[in-house]
């Protein structure tokens, strides 16, 4: 039962990682996690011997933000009906979630029926299933209530877990035991989770000096199923290297794509013939030729010195347009099977997929093969807009697929930084030639590598070809390099949302594999579910990766 009305105050919009909430006044309300919501509200009541609420005035808010959490703490007085009481709330908001501390002081001699942390649960929960902790550690399965219950519908309280939106969320209570009623009876849009259970006697007297203290804590936890049924399989996987000499390809089980012109310029993303030629002899896998070269002579005097038993892939692009000119494609294409050439021949682009969706030329039929490249930094360099590029490769390749007229894509290079300036009208000053991007080496380049792979792992894609940092000890070396290792292996199905992980399962020969990523700053924690077999559990970095074995 409500009493004075609270003061009425304007609501603040408090962030930290995915978590937002308002403070209106005294109360914790809307809190929400990656967009999703979770709770109506979390407060601190004040009740007399006749339910009467005293009305809460807040003397004072301190927020603080470090490096590892954001900190709220509310100084707040309660007072009415006769009686007083005061209090501070404490919330932490940190990588393990949100949890709010209450610590209650009474006043004067005080006779009340209840005092401390109530949660208030969204009416959209209605039906929805829960799982109720109790004191005794045993877990009760049960669901919110949909006709609106006369009486508590959980009681002996410790914790609560239900999903929404693929995420699981998980409050734990400490201090008293809480238990729940359906809010509904009194037209209230919430069901109540509160502490002291009606079930012990009432009105209890608190004299000056006594203390309560309780605590809330809220998590989040990523859930996902895991297959059995296949969704795809994993591509072939090559690389592509500013430098090829500068690291050892022997670890990498994809073929290294080399972009070879008679007379490579500063900035313009080529190796020159000789250079090529060294790294290919190191090339285990074999190179993806690519030849840019205006005249067919210019291209076939390139391909003449080079170990075409090492060539799995050869395409030609013009140095201006970038694109593949059919005629020159065609005399290349001779000469290359007349000297022994028995691989795949490509057409499409070696820039970007946009110069192949202007191109008003149709490729050429003789083609086995539509390529293209992909850069994510092209017009903004922060991780954030780096990682969002990820979900619109897919448009690309449906579209690229349907420009090739059907045909296996082989989408590559696929880099961060551009490997060359595709549209520059001057040659670049040396502080405009492109460079590789710090983010590459860090951790923060596997995510995004394994983030591509998952979304570009599409039954018109057949090879995917990564812009690599010389470093092979690199965390997006490594991933790339298991990936390669497992590729023509079938890819189980998965569910995940947009605020949670990358879940890229693989079943090969060895057994079940699952590459996680998580594309967010913060880090998340994950529950599998895998296909017959027991629940996986991890906490992923923000911007990382990690790799669990599911059997």
């Amino acid at each position: 039962m409500t009493g004075t009305a609270p003061e009425r105050s304007s609501a603040r919009n408090l962030s930290w990682g995915p978590w937002d909430l308002q403070l209106r006044g005294d109360e914790l309300a809307s809190i929400s996690y990656a967009g999703v919501p979770v709770l109506r509200g979390i407060r601190a009541v004040v009740r007399n011997h006749n339910w009467l609420t005293l009305a809460p005035h807040v003397t004072e808010v301190d927020v603080m933000e470090s490096d590892d959490a954001l900190h709220l703490a509310l100084d707040v007085d309660w007072s009415g009906y006769g009686g007083s009481y005061r209090g501070r709330v404490e919330v932490r908001i940190d990588d393990d979630g949100l949890a709010v501390f209450f610590h209650g002081t009474a006043v004067e001699s005080f006779l009340g029926n209840r005092i401390g942390l109530v949660v208030l649960h969204r009416p959209d929960d209605t039906g929805r299933p829960i799982v109720v902790g109790h004191s005794d550690g045993i877990q009760t399965p049960a669901r919110f209530p949909t006709e609106i219950s006369p009486h508590q519908p959980f009681k002996d309280i410790a914790a609560m877990s239900w999903e929404r939106e693929g995420t699981r969320f998980e409050l734990s209570f400490a201090g008293d035991v809480f238990e729940t009623e359906d809010q509904r009876n009194w037209t209230d849009a919430s069901f109540k989770t509160y502490s002291t259970p009606l079930s012990l006697p009432f009105p209890v007297r608190h004299e000056a000096g006594n203390r309560v203290e309780q605590s809330v804590r809220l998590r989040a936890v990523h859930t996902v199923d895991v297959g059995p049924a296949a969704a795809g399989r994993v591509p072939e996987i090559g690389f592509w290297l500013e430098d090829p000499a500068a690291a050892a390809h022997e670890q990498l089980a994809g073929p290294l794509v080399l972009e070879v012109s008679p007379a490579p310029r500063a900035g313009d993303g080529t190796v020159s013939p000789s250079e090529a030629l060294k790294a290919a002899e190191r090339a285990a896998h074999g190179i993806d030729l690519r030849l840019v070269a205006a005249t067919a002579a210019e291209a076939n005097e390139v391909l003449d010195r080079l170990p075409l038993e090492k060539v799995v892939r050869l395409a030609v692009f013009d140095p201006a347009t970038h694109l593949t000119d059919a005629v020159v494609l065609g005399a290349v294409a001779a000469h290359g099977r007349r000297i022994g050439y028995r691989g795949e021949i490509l057409a499409g682009v070696r820039s970007h997929f946009t110069e192949l969706n202007r191109s008003t030329h149709p490729l050429p039929d003789s083609a086995d093969g539509t390529v293209y490249a992909i850069t994510s930094q092209m017009h903004a360099v922060e991780p954030d807009s780096v990682m969002d590029t990820i979900g619109i490769q897919p448009l690309t390749a449906r579209r690229a697929c349907e420009i090739g007229g059907g045909r296996p894509l082989r989408i590559g290079p696929i880099t961060i930084s551009p490997r060359f300036n595709a549209v520059a009208t001057q040659p670049p000053r040396p502080d405009e030639l492109p460079g590789p991007s710090r983010l590459g080496s860090e951790p923060f380049g596997a995510a995004w590598a394994l983030g591509s792979v998952a979304a570009l792992t599409l039954p018109e894609v057949s090879s995917l070809s990564y812009g690599i940092p010389d470093d092979p000890d690199a965390p997006m070396v490594r991933v790339l390099a298991r990936l390669a290792a497992l590729s023509g292996s079938v890819v189980l199905s998965s569910a995940t949302t947009p605020s949670g992980p990358t879940v890229y399962p693989v079943r090969s020969d060895t057994g079940t594999t699952c590459f996680l990523a998580n594309p967010h700053p913060w880090p998340i924690d994950v529950c599998l579910a895998a296909p017959d077999g027991p629940t996986r559990e991890a906490r992923i970095p923000g911007w990382d990766t990690a790799v669990l074995a599911l059997d």
